[in-house]
């Protein structure tokens, strides 16, 4: 676990060019969040942007060899030989690779939520300025955005209870709840909830509860009830990211779900704005009575696709069943309602939420309240609020079971393997997690059983190298003792599956059981990444911008995506950059170029660098590295050859961002 350190203690461990780093406030103290970014001078100013931390990857280089030596000498020579696999050299080596831009996504995430505090305390200042005072609701929420920075900057007093029991005021803490560091019991998640206690209640003011993505997106929507201390509190004030929300496309009947492409027609198609989940605050509901027998979850409907990006793995063979297993799988959540009221013949979807304000209400509020909460939001903000779904992008290690005929034998084939597995191995049900993918444009479903711990646990190779008892074990679970038509707690249903219990039925599982025998190795399957871009994509607007991408795919360095349009929230809305390459691993998030004009009446005047300068730190904020080129570098073979060495080791390996450097025979004319 992480030790708890003192100012000194931290100060002497990390440093980057000699310094000490802070991140939100320049002489804030490294016992708090604050000590991962920044440069240490004597000021208590908050930093006008996050430091960058990417000297760690230089480094981790330096030393990788001793680095790896220790781990092997440590590990990989002591593990069982079963185990071995698991902190192999080469394992270890991409943990290493990985942990700058891990360190780097941390970072981030912390910075967003310093970013939602500043804004809160801004937007409540003008109010105040305007109004002349702040209605209770609003005190409350400056209250608590003002203890949000303090608490980052490491100024607020820690209260052991507050955080679960750990000391969020520390950075080594913050790092293991954050999951770059490890720490035992620490699996908490990115996404936080801030619960709330009323005044003249014991205990502290309020309490922190974080959550991984996916369980958050469960959890945390307006109208499901949150259990924690004693007491009852409800998801209310969403600190929304500065991203506009995504476009959904939905089938009810397949339950299969897209994200819209930009510009894409969606004619024909249910469709419905989506935002990421994010950090909430918990108000206060009441306290638990003793006599309550059971506690609230609000059924929600959650649907999924993958995003076609995956770490490779390994293909089997189960009868005439298609199996995959594959490393770091990319699948897109989407929480697009109550259960309730999705499955009505006339659905409503999504939750009620305001996008300026963040505040929400339950869907499952009477109409009355809904209205009145509608017209208050429109009074005060201008703006209606909106019904949105809300969506997770998860990484997960997955075995997926390819073209099932419908959902009911999809969820009922994995099912029944999950709990024979439960068996088998040991684990709690829900140590494995479900999901199934029907296709928008055909009939056939995807059943994915996937890990959620990060990094996963080996469980599904388990499974895999002992299919035959896993399935055995299968086939005696589901000889239901109630002989059951279907499915009845005897055999597949419990709580924790509640919401697809109308599609499990053990008949169908048991014929698959039976029908498929044995489980036969297939080939390797090869990491995929983003797609490429399209043929008919945006073209370069001018002469110098078609001189770079000639440039760029000369060097080796692939054909770029001209005019990629990203939305980066207000006030800006989108940036289009001259030239985009998708990020080919989890280090970023891809590669922005703009070629910059030096006129006055362009990118050269103070106005349109100062605005230039807020959209780019604001992509960098988002993960994107971006890569600014004068046009004037354009006829400069040696400046040429730094800048495509620098997005090369942003694309390719070193050595390939080596030899575009050294070799500038692409710039030649021709």
């Amino acid at each position: 676990m992480a030790r708890k350190t003192n100012h000194r203690d931290f100060s002497g461990t990390i440093r980057a060019h000699g310094q000490p780093r802070t991140i939100l406030a320049t002489n804030a103290t490294a016992s708090a969040p604050a000590a991962l970014l920044g440069n240490h001078i004597q000021t208590d100013n908050v930093l006008a942007q996050p430091a960058d931390v990417g000297g760690l990857a230089g480094l981790l280089l330096a030393h990788k060899k001793p680095i790896l030596q220790s781990l092997e000498n440590a590990l990989y020579a002591t593990w069982p030989a079963a185990d071995r696999a698991f902190v192999a050299p080469g394992v270890m080596e991409q943990i290493i690779a990985e942990m700058p831009s891990r360190l780097a996504s941390v970072v981030q995430r912390l910075w967003r939520r310093l970013q939602w505090a500043m804004a809160e305390k801004q937007r409540f200042a003008q109010l105040e300025a305007q109004k002349g005072t702040l209605e209770h609701e609003d005190l409350a929420m400056r209250a608590r955005s003002d203890r949000l920075i303090r608490r980052l900057k490491g100024e607020d007093k820690h209260d052991r209870r507050q955080g679960e029991g750990v000391d969020d005021t520390n950075t080594y803490a913050v790092l293991a709840m954050e999951g770059f560091l490890p720490g035992y019991g620490l699996d908490r998640g990115s996404i936080t909830g801030t619960a709330s206690m009323p005044k003249g209640l014991p205990g502290p003011a309020e309490y922190i509860l974080p959550r991984p993505s996916g369980l958050a997106l469960r959890e945390y929507v307006p109208g499901n009830m949150i259990y924690a201390n004693g007491q009852k509190f409800v998801p209310r004030f969403y600190r929304l990211e500065a991203v506009d929300p995504t476009i959904v496309k939905l089938d009810l009947t397949k339950e299969a779900i897209a994200t819209a492409e930009p510009g894409a027609s969606a004619a024909g198609a249910t469709t419905m704005s989506a935002i990421p989940i994010c950090d909430v605050d918990l108000p206060h509901e009441w306290h638990i009575h003793d006599e309550e027998d059971h506690r609230f979850q609000m059924g929600v409907v959650i649907l999924g696709h993958e995003l076609g990006r995956h770490s490779g793995g390994q293909a089997y063979r189960w009868g005439s069943l298609d199996l995959q297993f594959r490393r770091a799988a990319h699948f897109r959540l989407v929480n697009i309602g109550v259960n309730l009221l999705v499955r009505r013949e006339e659905p409503q979807l999504g939750y009620p939420l305001c996008l300026v304000s963040g505040i929400s209400r339950s869907p499952l509020a009477s109409p009355t309240e809904l209205e009145n909460f509608r017209e208050h939001q429109r009074e005060r903000h201008k703006k209606d609020p909106q019904n949105v779904a809300f969506y997770a992008d998860i990484v997960a290690d997955s075995l997926s079971f390819q073209d099932l005929p419908n959902l009911g034998s999809a969820y009922s084939v994995v099912e029944g393997i999950r709990l024979a597995a439960a068996q088998i191995l040991e684990m709690e049900i829900e140590d494995l997690q479900i999901l199934c993918i029907p296709h928008l444009d055909r009939d056939t479903v995807d059943a994915i059983l996937y890990d959620p711990m990060p990094g996963g646990s080996g469980l599904l190779e388990q499974m895999v190298e002992r299919w035959t008892e896993v399935l055995v074990a299968a086939q005696v679970l589901l000889q239901c003792v109630s002989a059951c038509q279907t499915a009845c707690l005897d055999c597949m249903l419990h709580f924790r599956n509640a919401h697809f219990h109308r599609h499990l039925d053990r008949q169908k599982a048991l014929a698959y059981y039976a029908d498929r025998g044995l489980m036969e190795t297939g080939q390797p399957i090869p990491p995929a990444q983003p797609a490429s871009p399209k043929a008919d994509a945006a073209q370069p607007a001018h002469a110098p911008e078609f001189r770079l991408r000639e440039l760029l795919v000369r060097a080796g360095l692939g054909e770029p995506e001209a005019q990629r349009s990203i939305p980066i929230g207000q006030p800006w809305g989108r940036t289009l950059p001259d030239f985009f390459y998708p990020a080919p691993d989890d280090r970023h998030e891809g590669v922005c170029i703009y070629l910059d004009g030096l006129s006055a009446h362009i990118h050269g005047s103070p106005e349109a660098q100062v605005r230039d300068g807020q959209i780019r730190e604001r992509l960098a904020e988002m993960g994107y590295e971006v890569v600014p080129i004068p046009h004037t570098a354009l006829a400069d073979r040696a400046r040429m050859a730094g800048i495509f060495n620098r997005i090369g080791r942003k694309l390719l390996s070193k050595e390939e961002a080596e030899r575009i450097k050294n070799d500038t025979s692409w710039f030649e004319q021709r």
